[in-house]
């Protein structure tokens, strides 16, 4: 295939990558009609935030979003919330392609996750949950920027997914491995961003951020030994922020920050005390970070978190779901530990300076032997009595 061909063929797939598996969501949402679930609670807030209650969180504990996702859901109706949080799914997909080479293969394995994505998308639109797209966005924008050498991308990627829901607060050791003064920069945003609710509430605020919900049967929790619609684990939040930063950092560091962000999501949805389908849908975006890296023919990462999607239908799952589904969710734990490229990542090392300032080359002056040897070799080349080259014949100066 010659070189205009083959533009045109990888520009087709991109076309495809952009438009088929959001169209597909799209379509899946619209035949709802109209979000349900958390939507409304997220709207309620909303409209209590923009009313100049910034102790929503306290007030109201279970809108567990951020700001961000609050003010996405009251701005839009039913209708265009559904086609907007859809569309966020070529955004996604376009930022996911940008730190890979542009080849057909490139493009055939983000479209193929992408179609597996699809529905599991539209039920983050359907059940109100702008805020998990949005976490999504903000860390692959994180993702690209660490792979691109682009600190501005990393901090602004994590300051989106954190406004948009407080659990992004896992994939702050990117940031810092990015370079400390990116993490500062993030911190000291973060805490911006959220003080004005934390100080509003204190009490109220840290209570509300120690889980809303009941343990359904079949979880990994109830398995691990709690009561079944016995309430909100309370260790599950500490065991996920340690151990979900924890996983975070040593994947970044050994394995690369697509493995980190695979892991962290996978990690983070088997502890969940409630076992809705569409949790997958973050592990099912990061592992199609994951496949990528590692080059894999078949999308093994997406595969298994879609299986954990199909696995979980039902409000109560049943003994063979929620093993399928906690053997698919430890599946794509498993393959973020043992595949990877931390060697094609950009830095990992901390530092006050981004990876692509800080690599200095250092450039050894030659030892005398070769000074001597170079001069011998340069007078050797001239002509005789003169210090100029040596011509040859019929050339001129």
């Amino acid at each position: 295939m010659t070189r205009p061909n083959v533009a045109v063929d990888t520009r087709r797939w991109r076309i495809w990558v952009l438009v088929l598996p959001a169209a597909i969501a799209v379509g899946m949402a619209m035949a709802v009609g109209t979000p349900m679930s958390d939507w409304g609670a997220a709207v309620t807030g909303a409209r209590y935030l923009l009313s100049g209650h910034l102790s929503v969180y306290a007030d109201m504990p279970k809108v567990q979003m951020g700001p961000l996702a609050l003010l996405l859901a009251g701005a839009l109706p039913g209708p265009i919330y559904l086609a907007a949080v859809c569309s966020l799914l070529s955004l996604m997909l376009w930022m996911v392609t940008l730190a890979h080479p542009r080849t057909r293969s490139t493009y055939v394995s983000t479209l193929s996750g992408g179609v597996l994505l699809a529905w599991p998308w539209a039920a983050f639109a359907v059940q109100g949950h702008g805020d998990d797209a949005l976490v999504l966005i903000g860390v692959v924008a994180m993702v690209l920027g660490y792979k691109s050498n682009r600190e501005a991308w990393v901090i602004a990627g994590f300051l989106v997914a954190i406004t948009a829901k407080p659990t992004a607060v896992l994939f702050l050791p990117l940031v810092f491995l990015a370079s400390r003064r990116a993490g500062i920069v993030a911190v000291f945003g973060a805490g911006l961003l959220w003080a004005p609710f934390i100080l509003a509430d204190v009490p109220g605020f840290i209570a509300a951020g120690r889980g809303q919900g009941d343990l359904w049967p079949y979880s990994l929790p109830e398995l691990l030994g709690g009561e079944p619609h016995s309430g909100f684990p309370a260790w599950v939040r500490p065991v996920q922020l340690v151990g979900g930063a924890a996983v975070c950092f040593l994947l970044a560091r050994r394995k690369g920050v697509a493995a980190a962000v695979a892991g962290v999501f996978a990690f983070r949805v088997l502890l969940e005390p409630a076992t809705w389908n569409y949790y997958s849908a973050s592990v099912i975006a990061a592992a199609i970070l994951l496949d990528l890296d590692c080059r894999r023919r078949i999308p093994w990462g997406a595969l298994l978190g879609f299986v954990s999607f199909v696995a979980a239908f039902g409000m109560s799952l049943n003994m063979a779901q929620g093993a399928v589904r906690i053997l698919a969710l430890t599946g794509v734990l498993v393959l973020a530990f043992i595949g990877g490229t931390a060697q094609k990542d950009r830095h990992h090392g901390l530092s006050d300076e981004p990876a692509h300032l800080s690599r200095r080359v250092v450039v050894q002056p030659p030892a005398p032997t070769q000074r001597r040897e170079r001069l011998r070799g340069d007078s050797s080349r001239s002509e005789p009595g003169s210090g100029m080259p040596r011509r040859s014949p019929g050339s001129s100066y």
